[in-house]
């Protein structure tokens, strides 16, 4: 997978990590809240996972350039 696409597709989780979370801090119900940030922990432990595995495959002469 290309640099581009692969960050493309972080920024697209990154949004739905969000939209999660703002979902869970506008529910009164506590158990739909507790169920919604359980799912985003576990996307984003995903995440991390995915980061992890894309930077150790990335070259040392290959350069990233900041966020």
């Amino acid at each position: 997978m290309h640099k581009s696409d692969y960050f493309n597709r972080v920024v697209e989780q990154c949004g739905y990590l969000n939209k999660i979370i703002l979902e869970a801090e506008n529910l009164q119900d506590l158990e739909q809240t507790v169920n919604l940030y359980s799912t985003a922990r576990s996307e984003t432990n995903d995440l991390t996972k995915s980061l992890r595995l894309f930077l150790s495959e990335v070259k040392p002469n290959e350069k990233l350039k900041a966020a």
